[in-house]
């Protein structure tokens, strides 16, 4: 697995005559506890402490390429063609090649590349760049690799830019970030070097939220919570609901929910701002599925996942849901063996009974009737989710959009018509 350096070049400080040129200012800098004197290029300090496989070098044909090409120790004749050209306006990114091979000696690898971008003037500057640094980190970065970014000298909106590439690339790619760094110049003391991935940590929390309230996923909340400082309880509980959502195991996630109830006031007191906001979408979640009965719950539970979209789940749930009602409503758990048999026997006997139950025409009221057809239909579009049924069986003869559009109906029917 390769660790990938993304550094972003500006133009420097403006000589102060025309003898002199662009350059950085010296400063020591320091990362974490280790000093590095007399440096110019942050560039080269976390080449250094990083130890990366590959470099990238990003900035415009303005951008401090001759600075960079001394750091990197090009030789002199090179560096001076570099700055030539770039002074003339006539810089691409074949004459970088002395830059690159020298940045390949540095890392002990082949692939570093230097990368010039435009000014970012316009939305047609902006694709442009995005379009070209994109297709670069695609192809240097491979899943389980690690990229460091660096954003010190950056130019105009080319951080930006490059913090949303990242982004990109992290939901495109199986990739770590390692670190996002911006250097904090000081005079007359060690320069710090100060590591800002926390807003792409606060990225990956805010989709890990929205992915649980929208989708019904908690995979990578549950992540985020298990590589967390977070109470084991906490931690436990969250991979449960994340293992327990993404099997649709109703009586996991009915067990998990009230856990969950249990331990919010962790969330809430927490001194992370983080955790303290999750505790408000937590409890929502939980609110919504939250019951005193399982037949309740998996009500709760359907509607959720319709709310979220997911009418395979939605209509599953609804199902076991209607059945347990009619087993709860008579009085049928416990009475005999098992829970198997007393949802078979409410199917059987009552749903679908002919001599008794909403079956028989004499004795079954009109809503008794009205739930069994609705329970049909609702099983139907269950069997067919279930079972994949072909196109030719009869019972596949609703379209999806129909079943989109009905649930709302038969979630109503089902839970609410007087047995």
């Amino acid at each position: 697995m390769a660790k990938v350096l993304v550094a972003l070049l500006g133009t420097g400080q403006k000589a102060d005559d025309e003898k002199n040129n662009n350059s950085y200012s010296t400063t020591d800098y320091q990362i974490e506890t280790q000093l590095y004197q007399g440096e110019t290029l942050l560039a080269n300090v976390l080449a250094n402490h990083i130890n990366p496989d590959k470099i990238i070098l990003i900035g415009t044909q303005q951008s401090m390429w001759d600075n960079a090409a001394s750091v990197f120790q090009v030789n002199d004749d090179e560096t001076l063609e570099i700055l030539e050209k770039k002074e003339r306006g006539s810089l691409i990114e074949k004459d970088l090649q002395p830059l690159e091979k020298a940045l390949n000696t540095k890392t002990n690898n082949d692939g570093s590349r230097c990368v010039i971008v435009n000014g970012g003037d316009g939305n047609d500057e902006l694709w442009s760049n995005f379009d070209n640094i994109a297709d670069v980190l695609l192809k240097q970065l491979n899943n389980g690799d690690t990229l460091y970014l660096e954003i010190t000298h950056a130019f105009r909106s080319l951080s930006l830019q490059t913090f949303v590439v990242t982004e990109f690339i992290k939901n495109y790619k199986n990739i770590d970030l390692g670190g996002v760094y911006y250097g904090k110049l000081s005079h007359g003391k060690p320069s710090n070097i100060i590591n800002i991935s926390m807003f792409f940590q606060l990225l990956d929390w805010a989709k890990a939220i929205s992915n649980l309230k929208n989708n019904g996923d908690a995979t990578l909340l549950a992540g985020l919570v298990r590589n967390s400082n977070e109470d084991p309880t906490v931690k436990s509980n969250m991979s449960t609901l994340s293992e327990s959502l993404s099997i649709a195991n109703l009586s996991a996630i009915f067990k998990v929910i009230g856990n969950l109830k249990g331990c919010i006031k962790l969330f809430e007191s927490h001194k992370s701002k983080m955790m303290t906001m999750l505790a408000d979408d937590l409890l929502e979640f939980i609110n919504q599925l939250d019951a005193n009965n399982q037949t309740d719950f998996q009500f709760n539970l359907s509607q959720w996942f319709a709310n979220n979209n997911n009418y395979a789940m939605a209509y599953i749930c609804l199902a076991e849901a209607a059945v347990g009602r009619v087993c709860r409503e008579n009085q049928l758990y416990n009475l005999l063996d098992t829970e198997k048999s007393d949802r078979d026997f409410a199917k059987d006997n009552i749903i679908f009974g002919k001599e008794e139950g909403f079956n028989n025409r004499k004795t079954a009221t009109k809503e008794q009737q009205d739930f069994k057809i609705t329970f049909s239909l609702v099983g139907n579009i269950r069997n067919n989710i279930a079972h994949q049924l072909s196109t030719s069986d009869k019972r596949k003869n609703v379209t999806p959009k129909d079943c989109i559009s009905n649930f709302k109906k038969y979630y109503k029917q089902l839970r609410n018509l007087p047995l």
